[in-house]
């Protein structure tokens, strides 16, 4: 009887505490800033099996870590990895952009998730990945690029589903679409420069 009534707290406490673990590390979009680092913004949990579905991982959100590090870096694991990133837009912009700067990453899987006054709402994005050919890809670029549409004061969750053969490092960064494209632009002619 003891355990149960301790469960049945522990589930009334966790019901109330799960938005305020996630509100410090929220990131606010807003009208002045072009780009955001998600450095100590995103929230990990492993999926050891890759049998995990996107409800099954929303109802385990308490279950997300904090990443400390800079630049997430797990070295080589056959596990699939989830991605949380919990975002305010503050902006005029109803779209922006995610990009994982590490071109060998072989696969993501990215959904969003919204809520409004007649429920959830689970939206899944094109996949993108080193697996992808590049004239598949909803946005092709050297790096990955999911499209995050959230309407201006809306919250979002964006959830990515992660897999690689590769070493499992995934820098993440959100831009102002315009600002993407300069940066991305500036780079490949610095590229062609130095590559030829």
């Amino acid at each position: 009887m003891r355990r149960v009534t301790l469960a049945v707290l522990l589930l009334f406490i966790l019901q109330f505490e799960t938005p305020r673990l996630f509100s410090e590390e929220t990131v606010i979009l807003d009208d002045r800033s072009k780009s955001y680092n998600l450095i100590n913004k995103i929230y990990l949990l492993e999926d050891s099996d890759g049998s995990l579905d996107i409800e099954s991982v929303i109802a385990r959100t308490a279950e997300f870590v904090l990443i400390p590090d800079a630049e997430p870096n797990l070295g080589f694991t056959r596990s699939v990895y989830w991605a949380m990133i919990v975002i305010q837009n503050e902006s005029a912009l109803d779209k922006w952009l995610l990009e994982l700067a590490y071109p060998p990453f072989d696969y993501i899987d990215p959904y969003i998730v919204t809520e409004s006054r007649s429920g959830r709402t689970i939206v899944k994005q094109e996949p993108t990945g080193d697996s992808i050919t590049y004239t598949s890809k909803a946005n092709p670029d050297r790096n990955h690029i999911i499209i995050i549409p959230v309407k201006p004061g809306q919250k979002a969750e964006v959830f990515l589903r992660l897999k690689t053969e590769s070493s499992f490092v995934f820098p993440l960064k959100i831009w102002v679409e315009d600002e993407f494209y300069k940066s991305s632009s500036t780079s490949m002619i610095l590229f062609g420069l130095l590559f030829g």
